[in-house]
């Protein structure tokens, strides 16, 4: 970028896609990185992130003989495949899918886009890991939105397609479903569009080097690994996600209620002076349902059995009959129902853990 000798203009596109209000988002922000301007212009749309498209096997993908050979002008339409949000921009309410020429017809009245690229100009001479900062603000706007799929491919690859007949020339005979439900319909029900407001906020993060909470993001990486179908890594990581976010609360509790000096914070140390349960003889240190029941209920008389029993029985057998037997190597086949419902309950734990 020539404008002034001292701009460097940055364009980062990238192989996945993120919802913003396209009527909201509409100007260019200025932030202060490495005692740097940088300006980052409102996302947008360059090509289908998510191109998949599985056409029925027709007589255009062969040429005409007796030998099956590959037709190499067959053309196969390409389809994107994206979340559909509600009206006030909270919540996931169906998907999408579409052919590229359908794009302008069929969302012209939706203020919701997905977009794949980000502009960022900055003024220095000197070389900056701008890649490094760009995939940091990728997660801060993750985290902001519950938008679980930012940052990994497109999640429908492995089990879910569009499956369309073709005819001879290998064009789509059908327009594609507008509004369309997959067999694995994941979603947490608080996702957000990237507003203006949301937009800034990240931003600033992103310039005060605020880093997001790392439970927060595993608990998204269950999402996304519920959609793809693999119960293993989505209970390991709805286990790793109770196992941090207990913690790191923990430790705010430590520090709050003046136990110990913040170095010697350790699960042992916080519920050493703890009298065991009534019928145990100890307190366990990775039971986490222990831990936010009678642990929690000793030092600030909070419970999350006793003000949320349903969520905790719901955790309860998950740490005990699905974590357990997993993490000594147990393979376990549950459906995206079963696992979404063990990340609504351990995300209503996180709110209450963050309360308490």
């Amino acid at each position: 970028m020539n404008s002034s000798e001292n701009w460097q203009m940055n364009l980062f596109t990238f192989p996945y896609w993120f919802i913003i209000d396209k009527i909201n988002l509409n100007r260019i922000v200025s932030i202060t990185i490495e005692e740097c301007e940088w300006k980052f212009y409102p996302p947008y749309r360059t090509s289908p992130a998510n191109e998949l498209f599985t056409p029925q096997p027709q007589e255009a993908l062969f040429l005409e003989g007796g030998m099956k050979r590959i037709n190499p002008n067959f053309k196969i339409p390409k389809v994107s495949i994206y979340p559909l949000f509600n009206e006030n921009g909270i919540g996931i309410s169906a998907f999408q899918a579409e052919e590229n020429e359908n794009w302008n017809i069929n969302r012209k009245d939706r203020k919701d886009i997905p977009v794949d690229t980000i502009r960022v100009d900055i003024k220095s001479n000197k070389k900056l890991n701008v890649l490094k900062y760009f995939r940091k603000l990728m997660e801060i706007l993750r985290v902001y939105t519950n938008q679980w799929w930012i940052g990994h491919l497109p999640y429908l690859l492995d089990n879910i397609s569009i499956a369309q007949t073709v005819d001879q020339k290998g064009n789509s005979t059908s327009a594609p479903p507008t509004i369309w439900t997959p067999s694995v319909f994941v979603s947490s029900f608080n996702e957000k569009i990237i507003d203006l407001d949301i937009w800034i906020a990240a931003l600033n993060d992103l310039a005060l080097n605020v880093e997001p909470l790392i439970y927060k993001s595993t608990l998204l990486d269950s999402m996304y690994y519920t959609s793809k179908g693999d119960t293993r890594r989505t209970i390991l990581d709805i286990a790793q996600t109770l196992d941090t976010a207990v913690d790191i609360n923990f430790l705010r509790i430590w520090n709050r209620e003046k136990m110990g000096t913040p170095k010697n914070y350790s699960r042992g140390a916080f519920i050493k002076e703890i009298p065991p349960r009534t019928g145990t003889t100890f307190n366990s240190k990775t039971n986490i349902p222990l831990l936010i029941s009678h642990i929690t209920s000793k030092i600030v008389n909070r419970s999350f059995e006793s003000e949320h029993l349903d969520d905790f029985l719901v955790i309860e057998e998950f740490w005990d009959k699905k974590r357990n037997p997993v993490s000594h190597g147990a393979n376990l086949s549950l459906n995206g129902t079963e696992l979404s419902n063990y990340i609504k309950c351990v995300e209503n734990c996180l709110n209450w853990l963050e309360g308490i």
